[in-house]
């Protein structure tokens, strides 16, 4: 329950956290400084947009990094 309840009031910063895995994990190597600032705006729009982990995944490979890896 506590984990649960501090990613649902912390979920931007799981986002971000996640996201910059799942990248690490599709290209094989670490985002660049430039690269992290896309993930933050990829999460932020999920966010913003009410979208879940589908929506994330989605976004991140439609990014300009996952495409250009």
């Amino acid at each position: 329950p506590d984990l649960k309840r501090w990613i649902v009031e912390n979920i931007h910063i799981f986002g971000e956290c996640l996201s910059e895995k799942l990248m690490i994990y599709a290209t094989g190597r670490i985002p660049s400084y430039a690269e992290k600032q896309e993930l933050k705006q990829i999460v932020a729009k999920v966010e913003k947009d009410k979208g879940g982990f589908r929506d994330l995944v989605i976004a991140l490979m439609e990014s300009q990094t996952f495409r250009t890896r």
